[in-house]
């Protein structure tokens, strides 16, 4: 039941709403790499999110303050984290295998 506050950005945004935790706003930074790593690792073309420091800092202080609210948005989120069980998980990928599998025998026939 703890109150997740994440980056506004790709994954997280599938379950994690402003009604279950806190969006930290992001921006685009060019992947540089670490001095230790070797140059062919480093594509120049990669981009990871950076949050924004003083908005990750203002949501950790409001959900620190709004007891209530963080509370109400921890129950919601477990609400949406039991949509994510391992039993559903797998029900949901073998759907799509199963879909995906039948649509390739169908576009192979004459």
């Amino acid at each position: 039941g703890k109150t997740p506050i994440v980056p506004d950005t790709g994954t997280y945004q599938s379950y994690i709403s402003e009604e279950t935790g806190y969006l930290i706003p992001t921006y685009n930074e060019p992947c540089t790499g670490g001095q230790d790593e070797p140059a062919e690792l480093y594509r120049g073309d990669e981009y990871w999110q950076v949050p924004f420091t003083l908005e990750m800092s203002g949501l950790m202080r409001r959900a620190y303050m709004e007891d209530d609210l963080r509370q109400v948005k921890a129950a919601r989120g477990l609400d949406v984290a039991f949509q994510f069980n391992p039993l559903k998980v797998g029900k949901t990928f073998l759907e799509a295998l199963t879909h995906a599998t039948q649509k390739q025998v169908v576009d192979r026939l004459p």
